[in-house]
């Protein structure tokens, strides 16, 4: 058991519980968890909450416990389907960027993509990814640019689309024409294979050294091929077979007219693929840089400096599995925190086929992991009751640890 008389460190970082909790909402229950177990045992403890992302939902949460100057704000855009939406963005200070991004004064907008083309926006039985649009980050990039800031990032992750960011250009001004040079009209993905010209003339957010824009890429997949935007992630957003095929020759057809139009069309780009070839679009059409989401997430809250202060780690998210391992938060933070000599729990809703080698013992960075659900418990439950299962969770593992030092 650790000295009564020096206080135990012990940061808070997980990202999202989809379906359940956020990020912030995740790190609240573990903090209390946390707090009662230390209370039982008489044990002083200082709690760090630090929600992290890696790009999909959760990184505005992220962008937020970032710097106290902080600012949380809402912009009126389309959803996935159309309808109005209310989108939540952060905007920070030059001086919260890390050296990794060049902010060179200018103000930093956080953005996501899942908040105005997530899947959680459409219900499973009408979620369709030629039909969904990326046009409502369009609408969140330029709102971010008009209220001044000088560098966007973006969260790539947890979309409905697979529209190649046709929706999004369309909605910043580019035009797109089908073979007649008839305008195409807010494109989606069932637009794709029709695009035979590209006129990016009209696009109202230049990148240039006023406007950079950032995508933080949940996924470092290409655009095409069997590990690309419409064949790995298509049938997770409810595509056909059929519909996948239309996609994965659609998005090919918008690389060759991308290029056509002189656009920097690169579909292997690491991260092209990400949020249904949004990756893809931002980079050719805004000239965004793509970059890994966890580590830049990481890098945005200043996690190492934080974990440099810890003696422990709690992180934890929905489900961990061998993706896990691909670029997901939890492990990007453990691997930092491991580097540091710092030990990583992670509390789970689940896990799946490849979890153990997220193990020390199997070469992994997590010194623990822990499943937050009881055995048969039903899955709505579990949903239900995740941040009272994973208070619990938190406190049983930080007891364990307290008392085992």
């Amino acid at each position: 058991m650790p000295d009564a008389s020096t206080p135990m460190n012990i940061l808070i970082a997980p990202a999202s519980f989809k379906g359940s909790l956020s990020s912030a909402e995740a790190a609240q229950a573990m903090d209390a968890g946390v707090t009662r177990a230390a209370r039982s045992l008489g044990i002083d403890i200082q709690t760090d909450l630090l929600p992290i992302a890696d790009g999909g939902a959760g990184t505005v949460d992220a962008a937020l416990s970032a710097s106290d100057a902080s600012r949380r704000l809402t912009a009126p855009c389309h959803g996935p389907t159309g309808a109005d939406v209310e989108a939540v963005w952060a905007m920070l200070p030059a001086d919260a960027a890390p050296p990794t991004i060049d902010a060179d004064g200018a103000t930093i907008g956080v953005l996501e993509c899942a908040s105005v083309a997530g899947l959680s926006q459409t219900a499973p039985a009408q979620r369709d990814p030629e039909r969904a649009s990326t046009a409502g980050l369009g609408d969140l990039i330029a709102a971010a640019a008009g209220a001044g800031c000088g560098v966007i990032i973006v969260g790539l992750g947890d979309s409905a689309t697979v529209d190649g960011g046709v929706g999004m250009a369309a909605a910043l001004g580019v035009q797109f024409f089908d073979s007649s040079d008839a305008p195409i009209e807010r494109p989606t993905g069932a637009d794709l294979a029709r695009i035979a010209r590209i006129d990016a003339g009209g696009l109202r957010v230049r990148t240039n050294a006023v406007i950079r824009i950032i995508a933080a890429c949940d996924v470092n997949n290409p655009l095409l091929g069997e590990r690309g935007a419409a064949r790995v992630f298509g049938p997770q957003k409810g595509a056909s077979p059929e519909q996948v095929q239309r996609l994965e020759r659609g998005l090919a057809n918008l690389v060759a007219r991308c290029a056509e139009a002189s656009l920097d069309a690169d579909p292997e780009a690491p991260g092209a693929g990400a949020a249904g070839g949004l990756g893809f679009g931002l980079r050719a059409i805004l000239g965004a840089e793509l970059r890994p989401g966890a580590e830049l997430t990481l890098e945005l809250v200043r996690f190492g400096d934080h974990a440099a202060k810890a003696d422990l780690v709690l992180t934890g998210e929905g489900r961990l599995d061998s993706q896990s391992m691909s670029g997901k938060a939890p492990i990007a933070a453990a691997n930092l925190a491991l580097e540091a000599g710092i030990p990583t729990i992670a509390l789970v809703g689940a896990v799946g086929d490849g979890w153990r080698s997220s193990l020390r013992s199997e070469g992994g960075p997590l010194s623990d992991v822990r499943t937050i659900t009881p055995e048969n418990m039903d899955p709505q439950r579990a949903l239900r009751e995740a941040g009272a299962l994973l208070e619990q969770a938190a406190s049983e593992a930080v007891a364990a640890r307290l008392v085992t030092g």
